[in-house]
């Protein structure tokens, strides 16, 4: 897993944008661009986001692989918050796809289903 600690500099994060192979998820876009404190930000992160190679997470296969996910937290004690982390998590474990993340959030995907991740300076 490769951890990229604080300070997150922009040299940091433009270096993953530069080596990385990147995808945008739909439902990572959603949450990235409504975040987004202005239109003309807005406007950068959709701008940003149509260069990478964009795709969908959520069907009926993934939806019922993250109903199993879910229940299988549970039963070790892991609560998850958000339907949508559950189902980028969910996604990310299918298709070995390691998810570029700063949400401890998604520690129990990582240590009970294996999902990879890029841990951005993420505190256990």
């Amino acid at each position: 897993m490769l951890r990229i600690s604080p300070p997150w500099t922009i040299g940091k994060i433009d270096r993953l944008l530069v080596e990385a192979d990147l995808l945008i998820a739909d439902l990572v876009y959603v949450e990235v661009v409504r975040g987004a404190k202005t239109n003309a930000e807005a406007n950068l992160l959709r701008a940003k986001f149509n260069s990478f190679e964009q795709v969908s997470v959520c069907g009926i296969v993934i939806a019922e692989k993250a109903v199993e996910h879910h229940q299988y937290l549970r039963s070790k004690g892991i609560t998850i918050r958000g339907t949508v982390d559950l189902m980028i998590a969910t996604w990310c474990i299918e298709n070995n796809v390691p998810l570029l993340h700063a949400d401890r959030d998604f520690a129990g995907f990582e240590e009970h289903l294996g999902m990879k991740s890029w841990a951005l300076g993420v505190e256990r």
